[in-house]
C-alpha cells in the first residue's frame, strides 16, 4: 500500500511540474494572434485567465506531495527486517567475492552494492551540470541507476546515482557500463586503476594556480606533484567512465577510490533487466571472476532471495 501511495505522489509531482511549465509557456502566447474559431483559442484563453489559480494549486500539490513523501521515508518494522536480511545476504555474497580477505578488513574497502534502474529520478545530487541537475539535454526521465542496498549497511536510497539511459553509450560509471553490456570490469590484480587513496584533495583555485605555473614552465615541486595527481585523476575518471569533477569530489569528501570494480546485471523473474550489482575493492583483493562456479552459484542464490523478499516488485 505504501509503495502505491508513493507512486501516486510521484505522479502528482510530475503533473504539478508539467502544469507549471505549461502555464508559463501559454502565458507567453499572444491571444490576439489566434483565430477566435481556432481549436486552441478557448483553452488558451481559459488558462491565461486562470493562470494564478492553476499555479497556486500546482505549487500546493507539489509541496504537499513532497511533505507526504518525506513522512513516508520512515520504514515499517517489516521493511527493517527485510533490510537486515538483504544486508546479511550481501555480506555473505561479499565473502564469496573476496574469499582471501583478512579478518576485520574495513567494510568500505571491499563492497557489494545493489543498484536499481528507475525510469524517472527527480532529485539528483550532486548536480551533473550547473544549470541542469540531470546534465545537458537530459532530464528526470532519462533513466538512472540508484543505490538501494550496500554490504555492511542497512540503508536504502543512497546518494549515488548513475545515468543509464536508453542510449546506452551515454551510461555513466561501471554500473552504467554493466547495464549496457551485461558485465563490466576495470582493474585487476595485474592492472589496477590508479591508486588515489593516499592523495589529498586540491582546491579549485589552487588547481588553476598550479596549472598556470606549469603552463609558464616555472620550476615548482608543488606544480610537478599536482601535475602527476591531475593525470592520475583524469586517468581514473576515463577508466571508470565518470567525470573528473566527481573524482575530485570523492577526494574532497575523503571517500575511498576503488582500484578494481566489477559490475554484473541483475534480472527479475521475467528475465528483464532490473538493476546492477557492483563489487569494488580499494585494497589488493579483487573480486573473483564471474566465470567461477561459486560466483555464479551465489549470484543465483542472491537473485532468488531478492525475488523472495519482493525486492523486484518495488
Amino acid at each position: 500500500m505504501r509503495s502505491i501511495f508513493r507512486s501516486v505522489l510521484k505522479w502528482i509531482d510530475w503533473v504539478s511540474i508539467v502544469a507549471m511549465g505549461a502555464v508559463g509557456y501559454i502565458l507567453d502566447i499572444d491571444l490576439s494572434r489566434l483565430n477566435t474559431n481556432s481549436l486552441f483559442y478557448k483553452p488558451v484563453d481559459w488558462i491565461q485567465d486562470k493562470a494564478p489559480q492553476v499555479l497556486i494549486i500546482s505549487v500546493l500539490l507539489l509541496a504537499m506531495s513532497r511533505l507526504f513523501r518525506w513522512s513516508l521515508r520512515e520504514k515499517t518494522p517489516e521493511q527493517r527486517i527485510i533490510d537486515r536480511h538483504i544486508s546479511d545476504l550481501l555480506d555473505k555474497f561479499r565473502q564469496v567475492c573476496f574469499p582471501e580477505l583478512p579478518q576485520n578488513t574495513a567494510v568500505d574497502h571491499n563492497r557489494v552494492t545493489l543498484f536499481k534502474h528507475v525510469d524517472f529520478k527527480f532529485w539528483v545530487w550532486p548536480f551533473k551540470k550547473l544549470l541542469n541537475p540531470w546534465g545537458y539535454w537530459l532530464g528526470p526521465w532519462s533513466g538512472w541507476l540508484c543505490v538501494i542496498y550496500r554490504s555492511g549497511h542497512i540503508t536504502q536510497d543512497g546518494a549515488t546515482v548513475f545515468l543509464a539511459p536508453d542510449a546506452a553509450q551515454n551510461s555513466e560509471g561501471i554500473a552504467g557500463q554493466a547495464w549496457r553490456s551485461g558485465a563490466y570490469r576495470v582493474g585487476s590484480e595485474e592492472n589496477k586503476l590508479p591508486d588515489l587513496n593516499g592523495d589529498k584533495y586540491v582546491g579549485l583555485i589552487s588547481r588553476l594556480w598550479l596549472k598556470t605555473i606549469k603552463l609558464l614552465k616555472v620550476s615548482s615541486a608543488k606544480a610537478d606533484e599536482y601535475d602527476k595527481l591531475d593525470r592520475k585523476v583524469k586517468d581514473y575518471a576515463r577508466n571508470t567512465n565518470t567525470s573528473v569533477k566527481s573524482v575530485w569530489q570523492r577526494l574532497k569528501k575523503g571517500k575511498t577510490c576503488p582500484t578494481s570494480i566489477l559490475g554484473v546485471i541483475i534480472r527479475n523473474e521475467k528475465k528483464e533487466c532490473w538493476g546492477v550489482l557492483v563489487m569494488d575493492s580499494s585494497n589488493g583483493y579483487s573480486c573473483i571472476d564471474t566465470s567461477e562456479k561459486k560466483f555464479r552459484a551465489e549470484l543465483s542464490t542472491l537473485n532468488r532471495e531478492l525475488r523472495r523478499y519482493g525486492i523486484f516488485e518495488g
